[in-house]
């Protein structure tokens, strides 16, 4: 699979990520310089990456620092201590929501724990990845100018859509049920065994959600799993994003657009907190983190 090195933020995932339920302690500076840092929910993770939910949202391309408990099988270094400290370069930063609350599903790339000399020098520095470490981290350059954000924001979850195909050799229509990786208003990523090609028309229909349209096959690959991933752009009608948190479980499934599949795994909550300054007279029982 190709990683897209030579312009903007977002690649191609290498490895895929694993379904997962923990605590990470997020620390980075808003668009004022000023620190932040939050609990978040890490719901996938790999060896160079990971997905989170968090109440702040992240600039894409912007450099966060993170503390959690990783699987030791994953880790490229500290595989001894308890908590991993990592930087992290933001692929995407989607609104979502949880019960009760609005959130942001954020997935950042894994850079490794130093930053670069020009992060200390311009916390706000934007990077862009420019291809893989040895070690499995990637690794990042400065970026010129300010990331676009995508025409319509993707949102991570899990839907079952009926997709048709017309096959016009054959003049028949075959029917296959789908579950989506990532929707937006504009289209979907749909995971399928249908074997459709670029510039298919498909009809797709949602009953739980009352969507149907007309759609054009834009991209086709397959998945770890042999199936068919779609990425379908709707013509006729916008997908009702508003009605999103109607169809959710209690959580929603978080994929970053372009990855691979997801394999469940459970591991246990962080235990800990972000180093940071203290008023003097008091000692820091807290693990070591790059400063922001």
């Amino acid at each position: 699979m190709q990683n897209k090195t030579s312009s903007g933020a977002h690649v191609e995932r290498s490895q895929p990520r694993l379904a997962i339920d923990l605590e990470a302690i997020i620390q980075a500076k808003d668009t004022d310089g000023n620190n932040w840092k939050e609990m978040a929910t890490v719901t996938t993770i790999s060896r160079n990456g990971a997905g989170f939910s968090s109440p702040q949202p992240c600039s894409v391309g912007r450099l966060v620092g993170m503390v959690l408990q990783m699987p030791r099988d994953l880790r490229v270094y500290d595989r001894k201590k308890d908590l991993y400290p990592v930087l992290g370069l933001v692929q995407y930063c989607n609104p979502s929501r949880v019960p009760g609350e609005d959130v942001y599903d954020i997935g950042v790339a894994f850079v490794g724990k130093n930053p670069p000399e020009s992060h200390e020098r311009n916390p706000s520095q934007q990077y862009r990845i420019t291809g893989m470490e040895k070690n499995g981290l990637w690794s990042i350059t400065e970026a010129d100018g300010t990331f676009k954000p995508r025409r319509y924001p993707r949102y991570s979850m899990s839907l079952q859509f009926m997709v048709s195909l017309l096959q016009r050799e054959t003049r028949s229509v075959v029917k296959n049920t789908a579950t989506t990786r990532d929707v937006s208003i504009g289209g979907a990523s749909l995971k399928c065994d249908l074997d459709a090609k670029v510039g298919d028309k498909v009809k797709v229909a949602c009953e739980k959600l009352d969507f149907y349209s007309i759609a054009t096959v834009r991209n086709c690959e397959s998945t770890e799993t042999d199936e068919n991933l779609l990425r379908v752009e709707f013509l006729e009608n916008e997908f009702p994003v508003d009605k999103l948190h109607l169809a959710k479980e209690p959580k929603a499934e978080p994929v970053e657009n372009d990855d691979d599949e997801e394999v469940k795994a459970d591991h246990s909550s962080v235990a800990g907190e972000m180093q940071e300054t203290e008023p003097e007279g008091e000692a820091s029982s807290e693990p070591e983190i790059v400063q922001f």
